[in-house]
């Protein structure tokens, strides 16, 4: 089986980057696997000592097989950066394995990652492979290590292949036609009904990002993101205060079954697998849960403070 190349993008966060650089090195297989960092320019005078920061850590990475590094000396932005240093790696590779500078890694995620590359190459409806799941509770006589999800997939160490990826459509062409289709739309919704809104933001150049592009690609083919049941990543990037964050513990998890090394693959959708995904979400965006975040902020704000 050969390795997928696994692609870092990183800006101003030193210690997330190490941290996760860290967590990364003492994966299984990490010693056998090619690393692309790809490290982003500054938006402002401001951010550049934060990006010096992370270039001497990113400077100094080992254990694994090599380690390419790629800067920027403007700022990309998160999209165009993720776009076309994912574009780069996977038209040499043909697959990749992709994280963010705020993930931590259970030891066994690029040992699933590429087994799960591996088994779902060939199926026509799988178009990516998730790294992260939501501490929710499945039922006891489940199976299998994964669940196919369909429409959703996420920023939290994924993967997927060259003939996937180059056939997304990142500018939403026929977006008069599908913004006029409500039954699209509610269909789009159906897996989160954050994912309309994001992707009119994203055309409204209101937010930066990928991913719910990619989603939209997954609705256009009636195609599925494969999730594991038991995590290999954790977000250390959600608990922050700041400009754009409120504070929020709903998508904490435990890495549990870190040294599992062999998946019993699932091969076909489950609806009950995907109806507790779909509670999940749909609590996420619930106005009950956006209440219960902002008083989580305020107390952390007001503790922070003492």
């Amino acid at each position: 089986m050969s390795l997928a190349p696994l692609i870092l993008f990183v800006y101003n966060r030193p210690e997330h980057t190490f941290n996760t650089l860290e967590a990364l090195s003492k994966n299984i297989d990490a010693d056998k696997t090619d690393l692309f960092i790809f490290s982003d320019g500054p938006k402002n005078e401001q951010a550049i000592q934060k990006i010096t920061e992370v270039r001497n850590v990113i400077s100094n990475v080992k254990g694994f097989n090599k380690v390419e590094i790629i800067t920027a000396e403007k700022n990309k932005g998160l999209a165009n950066s993720i776009i076309g240093g994912v574009t780069q790696v996977i038209n040499t590779y043909g697959k990749v394995i992709v994280l963010e500078d705020d993930l931590i890694s259970a030891p066994n995620f690029l040992v699933y990652m590429n087994k799960a590359l591996n088994f779902y190459e060939d199926y026509e409806k799988v178009f990516t492979i998730h790294g992260y799941c939501a501490d929710i509770k499945f039922p006891q006589n489940y199976k299998f290590d994964t669940y196919f999800v369909p429409t959703r997939t996420g920023s939290w160490g994924w993967g997927t292949w060259k003939n996937v990826w180059e056939a997304i459509d990142w500018n939403i062409n026929d977006r008069d036609t599908f913004f006029n289709d409500t039954v699209q739309q509610k269909k789009f919704n159906y897996m989160g009904n954050d994912l309309v809104k994001m992707l009119k933001k994203q055309l409204a150049n209101e937010i930066d990002t990928w991913d719910v592009q990619f989603c939209y690609h997954l609705l256009k083919n009636n195609a599925y993101s494969i999730y594991p049941v038991a995590s290999k990543i954790q977000n250390k990037g959600t608990g922050e205060v700041g400009t754009h964050n409120t504070y929020t513990n709903y998508f904490d998890v435990e890495l549990t079954n870190i040294n599992q090394v062999n998946f019993n693959f699932a091969i076909g959708p489950d609806e009950t697998m995907v109806k507790k995904l779909k509670s999940f979400l749909d609590y996420n965006n619930s106005k009950l849960n956006k209440i219960s975040q902002q008083i989580r902020s305020y107390i952390k704000i007001k503790m922070g403070s003492k």
